[in-house]
C-alpha cells in the first residue's frame, strides 16, 4: 500500500526548463501522490510557466526578479503549506522515488531532514572542486561530508525553520544547509540515490564553486570562529615564541620587535575569535527564534 504524501510540499526552484518541467511534474504525481507541488518559477524566459500550469495540481510560483537558486527556495518555503519541505531541481536529474523513499526514513526514523547523497560528481573539474572544499571544510571543523551540495533533500518545517534566514540565495543553499544541520545538531541522513541525465545544461558556472568556497568560510565563521580565528592565533602565538626564544637564547638580546609583534597579533586575533563566537551566537538565536514565531504563527493559520 503506498503511502499518502498530503503532508509533503516539493519546491522545484525553475529557471527555463520548459523541456523537463512537464517530466518532473509528472514524475512526482506518479511517486509521491498528494504532495503539493510548487514550482517556483525565477523569471524563466522560456515557456516553463506555461507549461508548468498544464497541470492543474501545480501550482505555480512566479517571481518578480531573478532571485537565484537559494533566493526561489526561500520564496517557495515561504509559499508552502505542508509540514514537510522538499527540495527538488527542475532539470529531471532528480527521480521521484528516491524522494518517496527519503520521506518514508524522515517518518519512520523520526528524523529531522534527510539528505541526498549522489554516487559521483558530473565531470572531474567539479569533482576536484567538490574534494578541495570537502577537505577545506574539515580543516575548519565543520566535518567532512561524502556530497554536501545534492539538491534533493526533505527537511520537517521545525527543523527547517532553526536557520531558513541563513541561507544563501545562490546556489550554495545546499551546501549552507548541510553544515547548519551539522552545528545545530538536528538528527538527519543521508540517502543513497540515483541521477538521471540532465535536460539541457548545466547553470553551475566555475565562479560558483569559487562562491562555495567562500560560503563555506563564512559558515565556518559562523559556526566554528574559535576554530577558525584561534587556530591561527595559535599558529602565531607559536611562531612569536619560538622566534622569540631563538632570538634571547643565541643572540642574547631581549625580546624581538618580529616576536613581539607576532605575539601581540595572536592576542589580537584571539580577542577576534570570542567576538566573533558571540555574534555567531546571536545570529543563530535570532534565526531559531524567527522560526519559532513563524511556525506558531503558521500553525495558527491551519
Amino acid at each position: 500500500m503506498k503511502r499518502d504524501y498530503a503532508n509533503l510540499s516539493v519546491l522545484i526552484p525553475a529557471h527555463n526548463e520548459q523541456d523537463a518541467i512537464a517530466s518532473v511534474i509528472e514524475d512526482l504525481h506518479q511517486h509521491v501522490p498528494g504532495c503539493q507541488i510548487l514550482v517556483v518559477d525565477d523569471c524563466s524566459k522560456d515557456s516553463t510557466p506555461e507549461v508548468a500550469m498544464a497541470y492543474p495540481d501545480t501550482e505555480l510560483l512566479q517571481l518578480s526578479y531573478n532571485q537565484g537558486y537559494g533566493g526561489a527556495l526561500r520564496q517557495g518555503t515561504l509559499a508552502a503549506t505542508r509540514e514537510l519541505i522538499a527540495w527538488f531541481d527542475g532539470d529531471n536529474e532528480h527521480r521521484a522515488e528516491d524522494l518517496a523513499r527519503m520521506v518514508d526514513r524522515l517518518e519512520d526514523e523520526r528524523l529531522g531532514a534527510v539528505l541526498g547523497q549522489r554516487g559521483g560528481s558530473v565531470s572531474s573539474t567539479r569533482g576536484i572542486g567538490k574534494m578541495l572544499i570537502r577537505l577545506f571544510a574539515l580543516l575548519l571543523g565543520l566535518g567532512y561530508v561524502k556530497d554536501f551540495n545534492c539538491g534533493l533533500r526533505v527537511f520537517r518545517r521545525e527543523a527547517y525553520f532553526r536557520f531558513f534566514l541563513l541561507l544563501p540565495t545562490g546556489y550554495s543553499a545546499s551546501t549552507t544547509s548541510t553544515f547548519l544541520l551539522i552545528k545545530s545538531r538536528i538528527p538527519f541522513a543521508f540517502e543513497q540515490i540515483e541521477l538521471r541525465t540532465r535536460v539541457g545544461q548545466s547553470k553551475v558556472k566555475l565562479f560558483d564553486g569559487f562562491r562555495t568556497l567562500v560560503t563555506v568560510l563564512r559558515i565556518a565563521s559562523l559556526l566554528q570562529p574559535l576554530r577558525l580565528f584561534g587556530s591561527l592565533a595559535g599558529a602565531l602565538f607559536a611562531a612569536g615564541l619560538a622566534y622569540s626564544a631563538l632570538v634571547i637564547l643565541y643572540n642574547g638580546q631581549g625580546l624581538p620587535v618580529l616576536g613581539a609583534l607576532l605575539l601581540i597579533s595572536s592576542l589580537l586575533v584571539m580577542t577576534v575569535a570570542i567576538i566573533a563566537d558571540q555574534i555567531g551566537l546571536l545570529r543563530l538565536q535570532h534565526c531559531a527564534a524567527f522560526g519559532l514565531n513563524y511556525l506558531a504563527n503558521w500553525k495558527k493559520g491551519n
